[in-house]
């Protein structure tokens, strides 16, 4: 019985001993990492680190928003042949600083040099189905049209705000193509090699009171195209912003149509990404142009443009030798592009490929292969004697 009860006893003892070496649960908080997980803020962070990230997705006040990076600037004299090639041609916008020669080119300017040029006008409308969201209202005469809707007191300017374009210079005001001065390395163009020297419409101007826009919209063929702005020199003049070329995603919110080329759903400049939740996947570059600046947009780049004050825009579309094996695939015999290219030969590439190389800047008539302006209208007899007879070639030319 003695022996039992010393058993037991020891046994009292072992468990005491055990419990003492145990530290006793403490009511105060934990500093472990487990606990750390109970503060809100905590779960918040882990939340959000477990969340994968999606390409150029930012947030904005309201949650999700469109990514938009600043446009390069560089000097012209900073740019060569070789830096545009490798770091802009067929891959991202640039402005050119410096590259043009506002005086002459102000939309007053344009209407005292230009009495005969002819200019339509277009209506910014959301609800439109045409090129760039835009509507025809009709086609004026240049003088009149920036007269009354350039009028120097904004208050007697007629809304709706009228974009007037496109003046195609070699019709309406060739004497403006004399001065004319185009940089080393945009001065590939099969087109104009490839109609023996006439070009097709380009360059071109576009006058844009303070106030009109364009909507989204990707240009014919998706060629690419250079814009240079002239205007107040103390104002931002044009806003652009522009989507990468190769973003097939943002192709699904529209659709092909054959009088705007591609129709998009979504408004650029503030698009709601709930209903097109892909754009965040997405993003854009944007700039502000001022007056002598030049910007480059690679082929087949959905842009959108609001006139900030008002300016000429003097513009062309071209087709140089980085984009010429893309177009070539694309290209069917519907297209009138096509025609103007059939044909041309390997005498075409050589000429492209020789300006290429000498990289050197060249007058209009120079790039259009055309020794001066006696040339230039022999050239553009043909299209006199057709009897198109535009009023202003003709009396650049003095035809009568």
């Amino acid at each position: 019985m003695q022996k039992k009860k010393e058993q037991r006893d020891k046994l009292k003892a072992s468990k005491g001993d055990a419990a003492a070496s145990t530290p006793a649960k403490s009511k105060s908080k934990s500093t472990g990492f487990a606990s750390h997980l109970r503060s809100p803020w905590a779960l918040l962070l882990v939340a959000v680190a477990a969340v994968p990230v999606i390409g150029p997705l930012v947030w904005g006040p309201k949650g999700p928003a469109l990514k938009v990076l600043p446009i390069e600037r560089v000097p012209l004299e900073a740019m060569t042949v070789e830096r545009f090639l490798s770091d802009f041609s067929a891959q991202k916008p640039v402005v050119i600083t410096g590259a043009w020669a506002a005086d002459g080119w102000r939309p007053e300017e344009m209407a005292n040099d230009c009495p005969l040029a002819k200019v339509r006008t277009f209506e910014h409308d959301d609800s439109s189905v045409e090129w760039g969201k835009l509507k025809q209202v009709g086609v004026e005469n240049l003088q009149d049209y920036v007269k009354v809707h350039f009028a120097r007191n904004a208050a007697d300017r007629p809304r709706p705000r009228l974009y007037g374009f496109e003046i195609s210079l070699k019709f309406h005001c060739p004497q403006k193509l004399e001065g004319m001065r185009i940089p080393g390395f945009l001065t590939e163009d099969a087109f104009h090699l490839a109609t023996n020297r006439t070009g097709l419409g380009w360059p071109s101007v576009l006058v844009g009171p303070e106030g009109s826009e364009t909507g989204l919209h990707i240009d014919t063929h998706r060629l690419p195209f250079w814009i240079a702005v002239a205007g107040d020199q103390a104002r931002a003049l044009k806003r652009f912003r522009i989507f990468p070329h190769d973003d097939r995603g943002l192709l699904k919110y529209g659709r092909p149509s054959a009088k705007a080329n591609y129709l998009f759903d979504f408004n650029p400049w503030t698009p709601n990404l709930k209903l097109y939740p892909l754009i965040a996947d997405s993003f854009a570059w944007e700039t502000e142009m001022r007056s002598g600046d030049l910007l480059y947009i690679p082929g087949g780049s959905p842009h959108a443009v609001q006139n900030l004050a008002d300016n000429a825009g003097i513009s062309m579309n071209y087709l140089d030798l980085k984009t010429f094996p893309d177009f070539v695939k694309k290209a069917t015999p519907s297209s009138p592009l096509y025609h103007v290219l059939k044909g041309a030969g390997v005498s075409m590439i050589d000429e492209l490929e020789a300006r290429r190389n000498s990289g050197k800047a060249m007058s209009y008539f120079e790039f259009a292969g055309v020794r001066d302006c006696q040339d230039f209208c022999e050239v553009h007899r043909a299209t006199m004697d057709e009897g198109k007879r535009p009023a202003g070639l003709a009396a650049y030319c003095d035809v009568s």
